[in-house]
């Protein structure tokens, strides 16, 4: 009697339920959805840029990455952090998207920037429009714009108030340009400016003729006035504005038109490119007039001037001003950032951890006094990352979730929504929007989804998605979770997670999820510290091997700079002995690391019939042939005894001549330089076919003794795509000579 029951080969499971079909071990591998099959066909090498040249680091471990485009993706720049000479600080670094007189490595911040603790997610990239804001909660935050314009982001103090001088008056413009003389409130007279020195400002032209005398007296007004000065930035943010100036008082005459010179208006910071004063209306004696109400008064439209002579009327004057709260200095050791609405928002570090700051619309750098939550009373601890999702803002903490969701409110924009409570995470840089699937991150006891919004009814609903992880999960360490860092590739459509294990702090272990089919699979032997997505579309990675010499000494020092995980056929590079930084280049070429093997290990099954004895005859592996050498070994055990190893081996030599290096990044020879980048096309490769096709393998086992349990493992170095298998025996003790059939 035979049975038939077929699937594909599933990702890990270590729970006691897991059947055949489910994995106990899968390493090193990637799910390809089109072919349906695990595959081992990824390396990593290291990034270069369109030229094809690879990039002499130096320095070392590489501890934050982000990747920010302008111009429509014209320019790519791959920001990144480096610890410096000190070790105890770090640089601020970027790829530049061509050639520049220093090379590709371009240096912003040469060094002094804080170096993140253990369990610290470090420095944050948050892309808005034109600029990228870096920001880490220790240093001043950054607006980077490209090539070396970076600049402080936010306003972070106070204008000084302008000065106002004492008026003259505008009776005689076209005069002979004596001086004039304006008599004050306390009644001396003040010489002011001479018209004729002043005429080429453009403000002192007016009507009338004459100069005052004692005949006019019945004409006396008190006039006095107060001013204030914003900075406006290049992103239409406006600055808090300054104190009131002091009162300009003196005594006005009803027929004549008075200048009032405005000194010492302050200069804004870099990335000013205006200052906008504001004036009150007449005070008379200070006492009874018009008020402090401010009123628009006129632009500067530089930042250079620091002189205006102020000739407008109150009738004038344009609107009012805004109020006092409509903007503030930027929060104070703000570490976390993320744009959602058109609006920045802010939040957590050491002197607000549980509050959470945003800007007004279309105006990032601009923080209103009141826009604000505080979450310090609802439990869950401190804020540890801001990530947009859908119609919400979610607010990661400590031991909590919360949801800012839009309100139609224009003084109220937005309220706050409780999400979890009891899960949470200070993984920040783990956190990543799967498409179709939702928000995945990591917490202290496993993975997380969250899925949902808040709108048409429909809630947000959270799920641990690791269960089947088990020891691997335990491995983690939780002290040092914010280290842990993760990206979604789309191309290979999977999430992968890399995080620090063993009670060590520096990331070792990678747990990916795979999107088409749902299941976990592991990778070991990469030094990631940082993640982002290049232009490709590819994993690139920052490494910290020169800190650690993980994954051994021979690499430490070897894999320095940005990687790229991609079709090539190597794990990094290795320098034995250790040689001058600058022969590293050539060295690496002639030392590529072999991949460590593929794996994929079947769970424990009893066959569909758990009291009997069975004995394995053979494992059919039905695999993908790419036209490429395949060669593997095949491992199986039963009870606690683990058998000699059998090996598989196929040889094909009938490619399609005209075949792609898919997802080939790059590869750098001694002799040329050799750019197989991902989609081109290489006349004359038989490597791989272009309609790859389904073998079968079969292993002969011939087991000798009978078990009730069963597993078994392929590995290989050389590519397998292996897409399902097939597990023939008999019963112990059954008559005839019946085959059974078990298709996993």
């Amino acid at each position: 009697m035979s049975r038939l029951d077929r699937t594909g080969a599933l990702g890990m499971e270590l729970r006691p339920s897991q059947g055949a079909k489910q994995a106990l071990e899968v390493e090193n591998c990637r799910y390809d959805p089109i072919a349906q099959s695990w595959t081992n066909d990824r390396g990593w090498c290291q990034y270069y840029i369109e030229d094809g040249t690879i990039i002499p680091f130096d320095g070392r471990g590489i501890t934050s990455m982000g990747v920010f485009y302008r111009h429509q993706g014209a320019e790519e720049y791959i920001l990144f952090e480096q610890k410096d000479a000190t070790n105890e600080t770090v640089a601020l670094k970027y790829l530049a998207p061509q050639d520049t007189a220093g090379g590709r490595i371009v240096t912003l911040v040469g060094s002094g920037r804080s170096l993140a603790g253990n369990n610290d997610a470090g420095t944050n990239y948050v892309p808005m429009g034109d600029f990228c804001l870096i920001i880490n909660g220790e240093d001043r935050p950054i607006m980077f714009q490209g090539g070396t314009r970076m600049e402080t982001f936010g306003f972070h103090e106070r204008p000084p108030s302008p000065d106002p001088q004492p008026p003259f008056d505008k009776a005689n413009t076209y005069g002979s340009g004596d001086p004039y003389w304006v008599k004050q409130q306390d009644g001396t007279n003040k010489w002011a400016i001479s018209l004729a020195e002043n005429c080429s400002f453009g403000v002192i032209s007016g009507p009338g003729e004459g100069k005052l005398t004692s005949a006019d007296d019945e004409n006396i007004i008190k006039a006095s006035y107060q001013y204030a000065v914003s900075y406006i930035s290049q992103t239409g943010s406006e600055s808090p504005r300054s104190p009131l100036s002091k009162q300009a008082k003196f005594i006005a005459y009803s027929q004549n038109r008075y200048v009032i010179p405005l000194t010492t208006i302050p200069k804004g910071p870099d990335g000013t490119i205006k200052r906008r004063l504001y004036r009150t209306k007449n005070q008379g004696d200070g006492v009874s007039g018009a008020g402090a109400t401010l009123y628009f008064l006129d632009d500067l439209p530089n930042n250079i001037e620091t002189i205006y002579y102020d000739a407008i009327s109150d009738s004038a004057l344009g609107a009012e001003a805004p109020l006092w709260t409509a903007s503030d200095i930027f929060p104070a050791g703000a570490r976390y950032a993320a744009t959602f609405m058109n609006r920045m928002f802010v939040g957590g570090g050491s002197q607000h951890p549980t509050r959470v700051f945003f800007s007004a619309g279309n105006a990032p750098e601009q923080f209103p006094t009141n826009y604000y939550f505080d979450l310090g009373g609802s439990g869950g601890g401190e804020v540890t990352g801001l990530f947009p999702y859908n119609d919400l803002m979610l607010v990661f903490r400590r031991g909590a979730i919360d949801a800012v969701v839009p309100t139609d409110s224009p003084d109220v924009p937005f309220r706050l929504v409780p999400v979890s409570k009891g899960v949470g995470t200070t993984a920040t840089k783990s956190i990543v929007d799967i498409p179709g699937i939702g928000i995945i991150f990591l917490s202290p006891d496993g993975f997380y989804v969250l899925r949902g919004n808040l709108t048409n009814e429909q809630e947000l609903k959270i799920a641990k998605i690791s269960n089947g992880l088990g020891r691997y999960i335990k491995r983690i360490s939780t002290s040092a979770l914010g280290k842990a860092v993760g990206v979604y590739n789309a191309k290979d459509e999977e999430y992968w997670c890399h995080a620090p294990v063993d009670g060590q702090p520096n990331n070792t272990l990678g747990f990916v999820f795979h999107a088409p089919n749902g299941q976990w699979s592991m990778r070991t032997e990469i030094p990631a510290s940082a993640f982002a997505v290049c232009q490709e579309g590819l994993t690139i990675f920052g490494s910290h091997s020169p800190d650690t010499n993980f994954p051994d000494v021979a690499r430490g020092d070897a894999n320095k700079g940005v990687f790229v995980w991609c079709g090539v056929d190597q794990w990094g590079y290795q320098v034995s002995p250790p040689s001058p930084v600058e022969t590293y280049a050539l060295l690496r070429i002639a030392n590529k690391v072999a991949k460590p093997a593929g794996v994929w290990g079947s769970g424990w099954t009893e066959l569909s019939a758990p009291e009997q004895l069975k004995k394995i005859q053979s494992v059919t592996l039905d695999l993908i042939d790419t036209g490429e050498t395949l060669g593997g070994t095949v491992a199986y055990a039963f009870g606690k005894s683990v058998t000699p190893t059998f090996t598989y081996y196929t040889d094909w030599h009938d490619a399609n001549p005209i075949a792609t290096r898919d997802f080939s990044f790059g590869e750098i020879d001694g002799s040329s330089a050799d750019r197989h980048r991902y989609g081109a096309v290489v006349l004359g490769d038989t490597a791989k076919f272009d309609n790859p096709r389904v073998i079968r393998k079969r292993v002969d086992l011939n087991m000798e003794n009978g078990c009730k349990w069963f597993r078994f493992s392929v590995s290989a170095v050389s590519r397998f795509q292996l897409r399902s298998y097939t597990i023939q025996y008999t019963y112990v003790g059954e008559r005839g000579n019946q085959t059974h059939v078990w298709e996993g």
